[in-house]
């Protein structure tokens, strides 16, 4: 009898050993964007060379909404999921969001492109993110599922820098110009 359990011990140990981890990262289309302009973070999800299954995930997601207002989701990515959703509203600088691969069908493999969040830019900083927290209170964790399994990697956000937009930032330099004339006209009478 106990060694029946040690063999399904063993079997158990290794059908959980050929599942790897799976990253979540967001990658931007651009790193430096204007102020009103709207930009992209594409969200992937790796795994070793071999690709790893997924039955689907849920996503925490974080940023600061004083600087980006998140705009929605389209599914563009290389796998056509079952459904891509919020599951809360996204205008406070949080949000969860969940795929779920097609039922009875091919899990998706990683490494792959599976969304793209969109976003605009609201005001000037040099650097706010946009991050993948792996938990967030008072919501579910941040996880990717294969056969009741939490396959879950590394999160890697994304780094934005917001600039003025031209029009601003021509009138920043054309009102520069015209201080140091007036302080040259004083110095010279």
């Amino acid at each position: 009898m106990q060694t029946r359990t040690t063999i399904v011990a063993v079997m158990f140990i290794a059908g959980v050993a050929q599942a790897a981890l799976v990253d979540l990262s967001l990658e931007p289309s651009t790193s430096t964007v204007n102020v009103g302009d709207p930009f992209s973070l594409e969200f992937w999800m790796r795994s070793d060379p071999t690709g790893q299954s997924n039955d689907g995930a849920d996503v925490q997601l974080q940023w600061d909404p004083l600087y980006v207002r998140l705009d929605g989701l389209v599914e563009d990515g290389d796998y056509d999921w079952m459904m891509a959703f919020f599951n809360d509203p996204f205008d406070d600088g949080d949000v969860c969001f969940t795929l779920f691969a097609e039922l009875g069908g091919d899990s998706p493999q990683t490494d792959l492109h599976a969304v793209t969040l969109n976003f605009t830019a609201l005001a000037v900083t040099d650097s706010t993110l946009v991050t993948i927290p792996a938990t967030r209170p008072g919501s579910m964790p941040t996880c990717v599922a294969w056969q009741g399994e939490d396959i879950t990697g590394t999160l890697t956000g994304a780094d934005i820098q917001i600039i003025p937009e031209p029009a601003s930032l021509s009138l920043l330099v054309l009102g520069g110009l015209a201080v140091i004339r007036r302080r040259r006209r004083r110095q010279l009478c």
